[in-house]
């Protein structure tokens, strides 16, 4: 994954089967595959983003869990 990983981070495109999410405070970027979002951790993280920021955010997916954690669940 490596380098093909930051330049995801760094705003370079999506492919195709995956989604941009932002985390925590600062609003990181992330794209993660489409299919992460059925795992327990993110249908959690889901709602709690729900409860917080509503159903959009500037048409952003913003995850509300601090960096290091959303890393160590991917």
């Amino acid at each position: 994954l490596g380098q093909k990983f930051s330049e995801l981070r760094e705003g370079k495109g999506v492919p195709k089967g995956h989604i941009c999410v932002y985390v925590g405070p600062r609003r990181e970027r992330f794209v993660i595959p489409i299919s992460y979002l059925n795992h327990s951790f993110f249908q959690i993280m889901l709602n709690q983003s729900k409860e917080v920021y509503g159903f959009c955010e500037k048409g952003e997916l913003v995850i509300p869990c601090r960096v290091p954690l959303f890393e160590s669940v991917l």
